[in-house]
């Protein structure tokens, strides 16, 4: 399906009007830095600094 970008923004724009708001969810900040990463994080330092923990080569995904 190929759109042009002035076919794109009229979709856009027409939705907007339709719904009164923006048709998707904007998120703001990373979701690294929530809390219940950051608390994982510290976490899993503790256990290493703890000893617990295994050293490999990094996997490439």
């Amino acid at each position: 399906m190929r759109l042009t970008l002035s076919t794109v923004y009229t979709m856009l724009l027409k939705a907007i009007v339709r719904t009164r708001s923006i048709p998707f969810n904007i998120q703001a900040g990373d979701p690294f830095y929530s809390g219940k990463n950051q608390a994982y994080l510290m976490k899993s330092i503790k256990e290493l600094d703890e000893g617990h923990g295994q050293e490999h080569e990094l996997i490439d995904a």
